[in-house]
């Protein structure tokens, strides 16, 4: 029976290291996907996509003792979003609500709390944070509004962004279903880095309104 339990505690903290949410690497598609657009009119497209839905999962890695893994969906309409986070085994949720100059975060049965901010709102409640404000420019492979250096690759997409102290690699491109023509790519995998911070971010499934 302690031999039973001993395992039970061990496989238990396994999976509050690493999480049973799998953070797969979507494949890439074929470079005929694409077409040659200059970035001047990517980024015009792209800014346009103001309304959309994505999920996917995410892992965490500030270097101390563990990797956080989570799961989520996100939903953006103009500057108001809802993102829900599922951790691994159903340990706990999240839900973030933001709209201009306030954030709030529900977690359960618990009144919401309020911040400015959704990095200082998860820092605060969950311990750690993901830098809300720039993704919701960089998961359409998009640089946000402030000061930035891009490279892009052959097709006119960013390849590489150093933002607000973060480095961006964008991957895996693939178009959004049911545009026109397949027009609009966005990317399916982020790697980002700030120094002190590992964070990769997977999309699997993206709907644009």
């Amino acid at each position: 029976m302690i031999r039973k339990l001993g395992l039970f505690t061990c496989l238990f903290s396994s999976f509050l290291i690493s999480g049973c949410t799998r953070v797969f690497t979507p494949q890439p598609v074929s470079p005929n996907s694409f077409q040659q657009i200059p970035w001047s009119v990517r980024e015009k497209r792209l800014s346009a996509l103001v309304e959309w839905k994505i999920r996917g999962a995410f892992s965490f890695n500030d270097h101390s003792d563990k990797v956080r893994m989570a799961s989520y969906s996100w939903a953006q309409q103009g500057q108001t979003y809802e993102i829900y986070i599922h951790a691994a085994l159903n340990l706990y949720g999240a839900v973030i609500k933001g709209a201009p100059g306030s954030v709030q975060l529900y977690r359960g049965s618990n009144k919401p709390v309020t911040a400015d901010s959704p990095e200082d709102l998860m820092q605060a409640q969950l311990g750690y944070s993901l830098p809300i404000s720039d993704l919701q420019y960089w998961v359409r492979g998009l640089p946000a509004i402030s000061k930035h250096s891009a490279t892009y690759d052959s097709w006119g997409h960013i390849s590489t962004l150093k933002q607000d102290g973060w480095t961006i690699h964008f991957d895996r491109y693939r178009p959004i279903p049911n545009q026109p023509f397949n027009t609009i790519d966005v990317p399916r995998l982020l790697e980002l880095s700030n120094g002190h911070i590992d964070l990769r971010i997977v999309i699997n499934s993206w709907n644009g309104y």
